[in-house]
C-alpha cells in the first residue's frame, strides 16, 4: 500500500490557504496537508518532516517564495516545488525557474491543482532510489550538445541575431529545446497556452527572453563528454533528431491535428532525454552501464532497471512531467520501450513514435547495422 503523500501550501493570505482547503478537502484520503501564513514556519515543517510538494505564493513578507524555493531546492531537492501566485515578474520568474517546476496562476482551478500534483508524484514513484530522484528534481537545465550549443552562442553575437535560425538550432537540441518548453510550460501563460513545438516558444518568448534563459542564467551549458569511452553523445542526438523528424512526418500522415504532430516531434526528440540526465549525473558510472549493456547485447533499458534500479525512460518522463511538458509527450517518453504498436490503439505521439522506431530498426537491419 502506497504511503500517503503530504503537500505543504505557504501563502500569507489567509483567505487563499482557507479557499484552497476547501477546494482540496475531497484529497484528505489521499494527502497529508499542512497550511502555513509564512515561510518561516514552513522551513520549520520541511526541517521536522518529510514532504512531499511544496506549493507556495511568491509576494510574502520577510522570506518570499523565491527564497523558499530556492533554500528547499538547495537543501530537500526531492520535494516538487511548485508556485501559486497572482502577480510576478515574467523577468523574476526567469530567474527563478532552476528553483520551480510549475506556476500556477491565482486564482487557482484546484481541478488542475490535484491534476499536476497526483501526475507528478506518481511519476516520481517510478524512480525507486531517493537519490536519483533528488538529482532529477534538483535539476535546472539538461546539457545541450556542444556543436548545438556553440552555434548558438554565434547567432546570439551576430549584428543582427536572426530568430528564426535561432529556433531552428533550438529546436534541434533537446538540452536548449526542454529548457525553454520549461518556462513556456511552466504554467506562468496559462493552462491553455502549453505547447511542444520549441520553435513556437522561441518565437512566443522573442529573443531577450531566449537569450536571459540560456545565456544570461546559464539554464543550458555544453555537455562535457570527456571520459566518456562507451556513452555515444552525438549517435544519441543525431538519433534523437531523427527520431523527432520521422515521428512527425508519421502523424502528419495520419491525421491534419497540429498538436499532434507537434507532440510527436518532442516525444521524438525527448525519448532518450533520461540518458543524457543519467550521464551528466551519474558520470563513469552510467557509462559503466552502457559498457555492461554493449558487452551483453542486452537493451540499455534493462541493464539500467538492473544496475540503477530505473530507466532512462522513467527518469525522463519524470523529468519531462515535472517541467509541465503535454501529457501525450511524457506519456509517449515513458513507454517508448513498452510493447510495440499492433494497430489497435488510438493513433497518438506514442503510436508515431513507436512506427519511427520500428522503420529505424528496418533500416538498420536492411543495411546490417
Amino acid at each position: 500500500m502506497k504511503s500517503m503523500k503530504r503537500i505543504l501550501f505557504v501563502d500569507d493570505d489567509v483567505n487563499v490557504l482557507n479557499g484552497v482547503r476547501r477546494g482540496l478537502h475531497t484529497m484528505r484520503a489521499e494527502w497529508q496537508m499542512d497550511f502555513v501564513d509564512n515561510a518561516a514556519n514552513a522551513m520549520d515543517i520541511l526541517d521536522s518532516v518529510r514532504v512531499d510538494a511544496l506549493v507556495t505564493d511568491i509576494r510574502m513578507r520577510q522570506m518570499d517564495g523565491f527564497q523558499l524555493l530556492k533554500e528547499t531546492r538547495n537543501t530537500y531537492p526531492q520535494i516538487v516545488r511548485i508556485v501559486l501566485s497572482g502577480q510576478t515578474q515574467q523577468d523574476a520568474l526567469a530567474r527563478s525557474l532552476s528553483s520551480m517546476h510549475l506556476f500556477l496562476s491565482k486564482p487557482c482551478d484546484t481541478e488542475l491543482l490535484k491534476h499536476r500534483v497526483r501526475d507528478i508524484l506518481a511519476r516520481g514513484d517510478e524512480i525507486r532510489d531517493e537519490t536519483l530522484k533528488s538529482l532529477v528534481a534538483q535539476l535546472g537545465g539538461v546539457p545541450s550538445l556542444s556543436l548545438m550549443f556553440f552555434e548558438l552562442m554565434k547567432l546570439f553575437d551576430a549584428e543582427k541575431p536572426d530568430l528564426k535560425k535561432i529556433a531552428q538550432v533550438i529546436s534541434m537540441d533537446m538540452g536548449m529545446s526542454s529548457t525553454l518548453l520549461h518556462f513556456v510550460n511552466s504554467g506562468y501563460f496559462g493552462p491553455s497556452n502549453i505547447t511542444s513545438n520549441p520553435e513556437r516558444a522561441v518565437r512566443w518568448l522573442g529573443l531577450e527572453t531566449v537569450r536571459e534563459l540560456i545565456v544570461r542564467n546559464r539554464l543550458c551549458c555544453s555537455f562535457d563528454a570527456s571520459g566518456f569511452e562507451h556513452f555515444d553523445v552525438m549517435s544519441l542526438w543525431s538519433n534523437s533528431i531523427s527520431m523527432a523528424t520521422s515521428a512527425r512526418a508519421i502523424a502528419v500522415s495520419h491525421s491534419k491535428d497540429a498538436v499532434l504532430a507537434d507532440d510527436a516531434f518532442a516525444a521524438g526528440l525527448f525519448h532518450d532525454i533520461g540518458q543524457v540526465v543519467l550521464a551528466s549525473r551519474l558520470g563513469h558510472f552510467y557509462d559503466s552501464v552502457i559498457q555492461r549493456s554493449m558487452s551483453r547485447g542486452e537493451p540499455v533499458w534493462e541493464t539500467e532497471r538492473d544496475m540503477i534500479g530505473s530507466t532512462h525512460a522513467e527518469v525522463g518522463a519524470y523529468l519531462l512531467g515535472l517541467w509541465g511538458m503535454p501529457d501525450a509527450v511524457v506519456n509517449a517518453v515513458a513507454q517508448h520501450h513498452s510493447t510495440a504498436y499492433d494497430g489497435t490503439e488510438e493513433f497518438s505521439a506514442l503510436t508515431a513514435l513507436r512506427l519511427a522506431d520500428n522503420y529505424r530498426q528496418q533500416n538498420l537491419c536492411k543495411t546490417g547495422s
